[in-house]
């Protein structure tokens, strides 16, 4: 048993645990937070770290510790956390976007296990403009938000947001360190629950196609950035069909291979016969409306 616990009654003396959710947190404070996660604040208010009791507590336990004294333990060591992230966002704004003010930012990002993430990208592209280097500042921001969005489980309205911030960022910079490398992470985060990858993809190359033919000094990139689009997309699409070929009898993720393939024949039946889990009905309903769209035309 965790509660009650002599060990959590002897940490609440010194701590004020906010478990409810209807006390109001002290000046310090440990939050219960969703997935068994608790967030530490400073006296000032400011997030200084995320614990995953999910995770932690399991390793712990393995390891022979008590429950209770497994929860204190996690407390004990969160509250030694000094920074916060505010504080290293003000750092990185402060050094104008220094190399090292970055590492910490993205390190603590790592220790918050991504909670705060979009925060910080929405930090970074306000103030793009007055960093030393304003389109690396926003080429951060936008790293930031696809590693937040590839570990979400299903948000279709997260992953249509990024895979539009990674086509704006690649048809602005063409050229730029790193465009290249943001390819792979439109096939396989922005375009996860997309109808007919294929197509979006050709679509999108054709319009840095046309953009090359109106010259330019990156028109020469955007050539080579669309044969590389189409390449990569006939590579992961070849890697959909295998995966699609291993599905038993319509396996769970049938429906998201056959979408991406844009096989609206084969997909409207299968949606027909699938009662989907609620946060998969908007995304069912998208490519029933591209489906049904794609057999008309």
């Amino acid at each position: 048993m965790l509660l009650p616990s002599k060990e959590l009654k002897e940490l609440h003396n010194r701590v004020p645990i906010c478990l409810s959710g209807e006390e109001l947190p002290g000046a310090c404070d440990v939050r219960f937070g969703q997935f068994f996660y608790f967030f530490v604040f400073d006296k000032q208010g400011e997030l200084t770290t995320v614990v995953d009791f999910s995770r932690g507590l399991t390793e712990r336990t393995k390891l022979g510790e008590p429950l209770p004294t497994a929860f204190v333990g996690m407390i004990e060591d969160a509250l030694v956390v000094e920074s916060s992230l505010d504080s290293v966002e003000r750092a990185y704004l402060t050094s104008k976007g220094s190399k090292a003010s970055y590492e910490v930012l993205a390190n603590k990002l790592e220790e918050l296990n991504r909670i705060g993430a979009m925060r910080v990208v929405r930090l970074l592209r306000e103030n793009a403009k007055k960093m030393n280097e304003p389109t690396l500042t926003s080429l951060r921001a936008l790293q930031i938000e696809i590693d937040a969005v590839a570990h979400q489980v299903i948000d279709r309205e997260a992953i249509e947001a990024v895979r539009g911030s990674i086509e704006s960022f690649v048809t602005d910079h063409p050229a730029y360190p790193g465009t290249d490398d943001l390819l792979g992470p439109l096939l396989t985060v922005g375009f996860r629950y997309s109808f007919d990858v294929g197509a979006h993809c050709q679509t999108l190359a054709n319009g840095w196609r046309r953009q090359a033919k109106e010259g330019g000094p990156h028109a020469e990139a955007r050539r080579a950035l669309a044969k590389r689009l189409i390449e990569r997309s006939d590579a992961h699409l070849r890697a959909v069909r295998s995966d699609l070929a291993k599905q038993k009898d319509g396996g769970y993720a049938a429906p998201r291979l056959l979408a991406q393939l844009g096989e609206a024949k084969k997909l409207l039946p299968l949606l027909d016969a699938r009662k989907p889990v609620p946060v998969m009905r908007p995304v069912f309903g998208a490519w029933r409306a591209a489906a049904q769209a794609k057999l008309k035309n």
